[in-house]
């Protein structure tokens, strides 16, 4: 009984996934409820989105290299899980610091909701604590380098999202809700965040560290660079217009899934 019970702490089912996606939205919605996050509902719903997609990535990477599939889609879907929290002063939600107190969030979801083993658990937020160690953040914030392959895997599949035009979107939304670093960076301006978020998807593209992951982000960063065009023939003043822009271009734009 006590092996089947160890047995089961360390195995993640589809059950768990289903969970973990449920408690990641629940947290977010939460969040806004009650004040905690700045940012509106929408944009916690586009986050969720975000998370579940990079959980998807992470399971390819590790399919392709022998890597444990469900651990890195949990830890995808739960490695934004304190994005959203006002985490520093001011109640700014800062995109950076959530890695930190993100992998205390999971470490509690894992053992006391799913049950997990303490082993699981603390790999599991080893690579959310290592997920922000982007070419971006890595040196300014003085972040160590992942250092198992199951940390690098997630890094690297939380850049490729924003090297497509999901997670450009996303970025240039978040970079313009008042309530955002990104916000006060840019000065609420639409071009100054559009701007950010296509030099974000260049530094990323090229700071990619698995094999697996340069060939997918040879796929995303294609798509990511027609919607790039796609915006350059368009007005875009403001986030409305961005918006706009962005669901035309869903409408003709295939979205790529990766054969099974």
């Amino acid at each position: 009984m006590e092996e089947w019970a160890m047995r089961r702490g360390n195995e993640i089912m589809s059950r768990d996934i289903e969970r973990a996606r449920r408690f990641l939205r629940e947290t977010f919605e939460n969040e806004v409820e009650r004040g905690r996050s700045t940012v509106p509902a929408h944009f916690a719903s586009l986050v969720a989105d975000h998370s579940e997609r990079v959980g998807e990535i992470a399971s390819w990477i590790a399919d392709a290299e022998g890597l444990p599939v469900n651990q890195l889609r949990l830890a995808g879907i739960l490695h934004d899980v304190k994005k959203l929290a006002a985490n520093i002063p001011g109640g700014i939600v800062s995109p950076v610091i959530h890695a930190d107190r993100g992998k205390v969030e999971a470490v509690h979801f894992l053992t006391e909701d799913l049950h997990k083993s303490d082993e699981l658990s603390i790999a599991i937020s080893c690579m959310i604590n290592a997920h922000s160690a982007t070419p971006l953040s890595k040196d300014a914030l003085n972040l160590e380098t992942p250092d198992t392959p199951e940390e690098w895997a997630l890094r690297d599949a939380n850049m490729l999202d924003y090297l497509d035009f999901w997670g450009m979107a996303m970025e240039v939304g978040f970079r313009q809700h008042p309530g955002t670093f990104g916000y006060k960076r840019d000065k609420g301006n639409i071009v100054e965040s559009i701007g950010f978020a296509r030099s974000m998807r260049i530094k990323y593209s090229k700071g990619l560290h698995g094999e697996t992951a340069k060939k997918i982000g040879m796929i995303l960063r294609r798509r990511g660079s027609r919607f790039v065009l796609f915006m350059s023939g368009k007005t875009i003043s403001n986030i409305e217009d961005f918006r706009a822009v962005l669901n035309e271009f869903i409408a003709t734009e295939f979205i790529y899934t990766p054969p099974s």
